[in-house]
């Protein structure tokens, strides 16, 4: 007979996989969603360094702090649609993506780095169609998008546009 600390372990589980590209690991509670989300930030800034090795340091991402609250708002059952303006590298979308398993996240964003493809087809991989990409300039496809989908946005978080006239 197995010890109960094998029958019972106080770690992560894994759900039962019925195909392939199904999650096997489903984040519950704060402590596992932040755990799977900084994984994953680990792998986005692995793919970012491959793809701009010229940026030695990471920059652009949101405080500890900051994630914490956010994961908090998009955990409420009212958050149904994410949106942001400002992919960068995904950092942000897959800690939305994580700390609620029904939120669509679309995300707008010139996709103009080296690593924009990359990081975006990783997370793609992961979510699926609950990841819906739309590049090109937010102060274009934004509102363009706003007007066939008024109101969508359930929470939305803007970090876009860094220049003085953004």
């Amino acid at each position: 007979e197995l010890p109960a600390t094998l029958r019972n372990p106080p770690l992560p589980r894994l759900t039962d996989v019925k195909r392939i590209g199904t999650a096997r690991f489903v984040p519950e509670g704060t402590a596992e969603i932040l755990t799977a989300v900084f994984t994953t930030w680990n792998l986005l800034d692995a793919l970012m360094a491959e793809a701009e090795p010229a940026y030695a340091w990471q920059t652009g991402y949101v405080r500890e702090l900051q994630l914490r609250r956010m994961v908090q708002l998009v955990s409420s059952p009212s958050v149904k649609t994410y949106c942001e303006v400002g992919f960068n590298g995904g950092h942000s979308a897959a800690a939305m993506l994580y700390a609620n398993p029904r939120v669509i996240v679309h995300a707008f964003d010139l996709m103009g780095w080296k690593y924009s493809n990359v990081t975006s087809a990783l997370l793609k991989s992961i979510f699926g169609q609950r990841l819906h990409m739309h590049p090109g300039d937010s102060r274009v496809t934004v509102p363009a998008w706003a007007r066939v989908h008024p109101g969508k946005c359930d929470l939305t978080f803007v970090d876009g546009d860094h220049t003085t006239a953004g």
